[in-house]
């Protein structure tokens, strides 16, 4: 059943509509015959609205913050993992569903720490966790962190 003022689907036995507060009169013999022969009046639904936004923080190794909107935006050095990790992303999405059941959100956010270290040499080496890192830089890593931490 529907109010008659606003539209909203009403429950038979409401006195009221729970959107608009407007009083819900039950329906009479003659109105219950006549539903039978009309088409139901289901709610409408709204119109699809699907919003896509991305944004892409990262610090270079001189320390500069950068910021991309979307994969054309990155270097073509970061596409490729970024690729993945949009992947990755979307699979461990939560989803939100708005009060009146009809608007639905999808979020997800990813974090990743990557480790460049670079030798006496000068060669720069990039590890994505630190089981990746040698027992010896781990180690050396672990003291840094442990100390600004304090």
């Amino acid at each position: 059943m529907n109010c008659p003022a606003c539209g909203a689907v009403v429950d038979k036995k409401a006195p009221f509509c729970p959107k608009c507060f407007e009083r819900i009169e039950p329906p009479g013999l003659w109105q219950r015959l006549l539903s039978l022969f009309r088409a139901s009046r289901a709610p409408r639904r709204p119109i699809v609205t699907i919003k896509k936004t991305v944004t892409i923080k990262s610090t270079d190794k001189d320390g500069r913050s950068h910021e991309y909107h979307s994969l054309d935006e990155a270097p073509p050095e970061l596409v490729e993992e970024l690729k993945k990790l949009e992947s990755q992303a979307l699979g461990e999405a939560t989803r939100d569903i708005s009060k009146d059941g009809l608007t639905a959100t999808f979020t997800s956010k990813k974090s990743v720490t990557v480790f460049k270290v670079k030798d006496a040499s000068g060669n720069e080496r990039t590890y994505h966790s630190l089981d990746e890192m040698p027992p010896e830089i781990r180690k050396a890593f672990e003291a840094a962190r442990d100390k600004f931490t304090r």
